[in-house]
């Protein structure tokens, strides 16, 4: 004896009629958007991680060079500086070198390193080339920088940009100075990066 169609059924005049196929329940349909949510977000938390990770990538690398520009420069600095005659926490400032042949600090053989932090930048300023010479005690050094800058005879360069934080330390008090130490952190977009740098005093 044959078994019936599941897909028809009888009624009871012995008519067969289609079986109508039941659609999705409410508590169905409820579960299918949620699980559609959760993988919808996922994936979405997937993309901005990888989107993240790319960008912090690119902002270590941009901080790389310019640790390696603003080291280069500082060291070059001190190690052919004959003598440190000022530092604080963010200022060094250098005797270059006795250009004058006098024995005696001049004004123009005087270079101030200085940590702008409302500013994120550090600068190095000397005389300029047109300024006159003239000699100078320790006790100077702040108002000579103020009277170069005030004629128009101060030579500043901006050594490093992004800097969040930056330090100077030193083995002894100045004159007596053999090694100058910095810590400098740069910040640049969502990194930061701090390094620690040492040189000697004119270890040319």
């Amino acid at each position: 004896m044959s078994r019936p169609n599941p897909e028809t059924r009888k009624n009871p005049l012995g008519v067969r009629r289609p079986r109508v196929r039941r659609g999705l329940t409410l508590v169905e349909l409820v579960l299918a958007l949620a699980a559609t949510a959760f993988i919808g977000l996922a994936v979405a938390t997937m993309l901005n991680a990888v989107a993240y990770g790319s960008q912090s990538g690119t902002d270590t690398r941009d901080l790389v060079p310019r640790h390696r520009v603003l080291s280069a420069r500082l060291a070059d600095a001190v190690r052919h500086a004959r003598q440190v005659v000022d530092q604080t926490d963010t200022t060094l400032v250098l005797w270059t070198d006795d250009a004058n042949d006098n024995d005696d600090y001049d004004s123009d053989e005087i270079a101030w390193i200085e940590y702008d932090g409302a500013a994120d930048e550090i600068t190095f300023a000397t005389a300029t080339d047109t300024h006159t010479p003239a000699t100078i005690t320790l006790g100077d050094l702040a108002t000579t920088k103020t009277a170069l800058s005030g004629a128009g005879e101060l030579d500043e360069q901006v050594w490093g940009r992004d800097v969040s934080a930056f330090t100077f330390s030193v083995d002894a008090a100045p004159i007596a100075t053999q090694l100058v130490t910095w810590h400098a952190t740069f910040t640049f977009g969502t990194v930061s990066d701090t390094q620690v740098h040492a040189e000697k005093v004119g270890g040319e």
